[in-house]
């Protein structure tokens, strides 16, 4: 009987050219909602709900994967977190907020060489700080124009999530020094806000592409006459578009 009911409440139809599919809780409420294209693939809004009715989440399909922003709520109704996605995935920065609307953490997901990872995170305290205990990542200082040959810029990086005896930073920049000519130059400074170097080869918009390469080595004592060593390396990338110019 139970299953005869739940199949009862799984109604499909067509309406205004869009096939819905739609659910409900045994208490009569809305449970989901999708839009379905012609192949019968999901294309299209969707809504999740709790079983009072409130909106959980809301968002769209493109193709059968999530894809746009996407929103989802706490059972006050208020913000729980917000960010887009792309082909299925998480795609840029996304933040979550607390119950009483203040932010949470903020994090930044990108695909890296076909690689899909977690780039920054930053957690925020109660009081609407930074908690750099919990957080890990970096501040580009590089304006939006730059001359053309070569251009000093720093960055600010910060990450304490990992402790090492030794902590190494390097940053790595993809530089174009002609149409043919790439290099990846390799800048250290020995400090958390190293400097490093862009080549503005000629006028005109540039994507600058970085690599932030942090080793940490850990020493462990075995005895008084010998010790190991374990290093381990973290990357962060980044890219920004600037406007070479000769002036």
């Amino acid at each position: 009987m139970k299953n005869s009911i739940f199949i009862f409440l799984i109604i499909s139809f067509i309406s205004c050219d869009k096939k819905k599919h739609e659910e409900f809780y045994e208490n009569g409420n809305k449970k989901l909602m999708i839009e379905f294209n012609d192949e019968e693939m999901k294309n299209g809004r969707f809504y999740e709900y709790y079983k009072d009715g409130k909106l959980e989440r809301a968002g769209k399909y493109f193709n059968g994967e999530v894809e746009d922003s996407v929103f989802t709520y706490y059972k006050n109704s208020k913000l729980r977190e917000k960010g887009f996605f792309k082909n299925g995935y998480k795609n840029g920065w996304h933040t979550t907020f607390r119950e009483n609307g203040k932010t949470l953490k903020k994090e930044e997901f990108i695909t890296h060489n076909t690689k899909y990872l977690q780039n920054q995170k930053i957690f925020y305290l109660q009081n609407g700080e930074i908690d750099f205990s919990k957080s890990s990542f970096f501040k580009l200082n590089i304006p939006d124009t730059i001359k053309l040959g070569k251009n000093k810029l720093t960055l600010n990086y910060y990450d304490n999530t990992t402790k090492g005896d030794f902590n190494y930073l390097k940053v790595i920049i993809e530089n174009h020094y002609s149409e043919i000519e790439v290099k990846n130059d390799t800048f250290t400074d020995g400090t958390r806000n190293p400097f490093f170097g862009v080549y503005g080869y000629k006028k005109g918009e540039l994507l600058i592409k970085g690599t932030i390469k942090e080793t940490i080595l850990n020493k462990t004592i075995i005895n008084k006459d010998s010790a190991s060593l374990k290093i381990t390396d973290k990357y962060k990338f980044f890219t920004k578009k600037v406007y070479v110019t000769d002036k």
